[in-house]
């Protein structure tokens, strides 16, 4: 009885918001309607994740680039930056809208933007001028190479998002910090100097981002499989052996790092603005980045910086960006490992993505020793055998195959 009550409860409200952000958005179009109709176009930019924020911030950089005559209406979100926009464009292009970076029960974003999409339907001159995702995907002559991927909502294998044409307009329209808002990229640089200045002289700056689990779905269970105390130990012989100072970007992994000679836990810096600008400013100017299987990798590829990922699942996938490395996680049938030629050949699910435990698979983390080899970037080969519907495929990637 409780359980049902609560889910009353909780419906309510999320409808009672959605009146209230209806009327947000009307009053919104009211008073900012001639702006917008002063513009070739607008495009909404509402994404929950971060490596999705980036993807579209990019896109639209692309269009804004080439026709300076388009409004960006911004959302910002509890995985997104609020710094990245600031980055890319110029104030006259974005009208902030709403932001909400807490980590609350009700996502207010998403209920916010399907209530603003409604509520463009009393605005018909408006409305003509969205760019909506379908229309910017064609506008950039999107397609798609038929990769595939595992859904493991319909349990099967589904066509997925061509991240291959992503990489090759990451690789035609390059960003340098000449192509970035001056006056933001003058204020994280100057923040930059002040903090950690003197500390990295003379030193190679590298990022350490390590994914958190940010749903329950079945694919963020596994891309979380990782153990960050191996990745410290990586990091440690970057140090001592290349001469490298790191900056930890996420918080959450403060405890991994806080005891490293060369490591910078980058939440000292208490202001959050200033926080999530050195984010943005110091993944924009570091010699190496190592990440899991993240979306933050994004923005080291938007700015061709070196790439390293560990525990990377699905094998199908890879990552963004020319010769950047991989390591896959360790993977097991009936307790016995199997090597990347033998999941090729005989299990085609699994290397989509398909981990079955019932089958007996079973995913590990990369050990020790094996993020020492990746950091060293020992053994490193490319993979031609990979199945022709895989963006592993159609990607650039090194790998980094573990005997152990």
């Amino acid at each position: 009885m409780i359980k049902y009550l609560r889910r009353f409860v909780y419906i309510l409200i999320c409808k009672s918001l959605y009146i209230c952000f209806y009327l947000k958005g009307i009053l919104f179009f009211l008073f900012n309607g001639n702006k917008i109709k002063a513009k070739k176009n607008f495009f909404i930019l509402h994404h929950s994740a971060f490596g999705w924020q980036v993807i579209f911030a990019f896109l639209m950089k692309i269009l804004i680039k080439e026709n300076e005559n388009i409004l960006i209406i911004n959302f910002t979100s509890r995985r997104n930056n609020p710094a990245l926009m600031d980055f890319l464009f110029m104030k006259k292009n974005i009208i902030e809208y709403q932001s909400n970076i807490k980590n609350t029960l009700i996502d207010y974003n998403k209920i916010s933007y399907n209530a603003l999409i409604s509520s463009l339907k009393n605005f018909p001159k408006i409305k003509k001028k969205i760019i909506t995702i379908e229309k910017l995907y064609k506008i950039l002559n999107y397609e798609n190479n038929e990769v595939y991927i595992w859904d493991f909502q319909e349990n099967k294998l589904n066509k997925y998002f061509d991240y291959k044409w992503l990489d090759n307009l990451i690789e035609k329209h390059k960003i340098n910090h000449k192509d970035l808002n001056q006056k933001t990229l003058r204020i994280a640089k100057k923040i930059f100097d002040i903090y950690f200045g003197k500390r990295v002289l003379g030193k190679n700056i590298g990022s350490i981002s390590l994914r958190d689990k940010v749903s329950k779905y079945m694919s963020d269970d596994l891309r979380q499989i990782n153990n960050p105390k191996n990745y410290v130990h990586g990091v440690k012989w970057l140090i001592k052996n290349k001469n490298y100072i790191f900056f930890n970007h996420n918080p959450n992994y403060d405890n991994y790092f806080k005891n490293i000679k060369g490591v910078i836990n980058l939440s000292i810096v208490k202001n959050k603005l200033e926080f999530y600008r050195l984010n943005i400013y110091i993944y924009s100017i570091n010699k190496l980045f190592i990440s899991t299987h993240s979306g933050s990798h994004l923005v080291a590829a938007l700015f061709r910086r070196k790439i390293i990922l560990g525990d990377v699942w699905p094998l199908s996938q890879g990552v963004s960006g020319k010769n950047n490395i991989i390591m896959p996680h360790n993977i097991y049938y009936k307790n016995k490992k199997l090597f990347l030629n033998e999941i090729i050949k005989n299990h085609k699910n699994l290397f989509f993505g398909n981990v079955d435990k019932e089958l007996g698979y079973e995913v590990r983390p990369n050990t020790k020793k094996q993020i020492i080899d990746l950091v060293k970037q020992t053994k490193k080969r490319k993979i031609l055998n990979f199945p022709k519907k895989s963006l592993s495929y159609l990607r650039d990637n090194y790998y980094i195959i573990s005997k152990e």
